[in-house]
């Protein structure tokens, strides 16, 4: 891999909730259009990983920039690493 290039990694976060019979999951609205494509959906709270980011870090700031939550507690679960994760 060539020194000046920088791998996009990113963080999505789930966020389970329960309001006393029902397993909520969040899910925050994603409205954009970007070549040529109109983007109107519910997605999980996620972005990319600033360079000097560790995952924790990334994932307290996504959180809070997206759903304005603070303070809740942190479990990764999983990493992908394929290089076909997105297809």
């Amino acid at each position: 891999m060539q020194a000046d290039i920088k791998p996009n990694v990113s963080v999505d976060c789930v966020v389970f909730g329960f309001d006393l019979s029902n397993l909520i999951v969040l899910l925050i609205d994603r409205n954009f259009t970007t070549d040529g494509f109109t983007y109107a959906d519910l997605k999980l709270p996620g972005d990319l990983i600033l360079p000097k980011e560790d995952l924790e870090d990334s994932a307290r700031r996504i959180l809070f920039e997206q759903t304005g939550l603070r303070n809740i507690f942190l479990k990764q679960f999983m990493s992908f690493g394929s290089p076909d994760r997105l297809r």
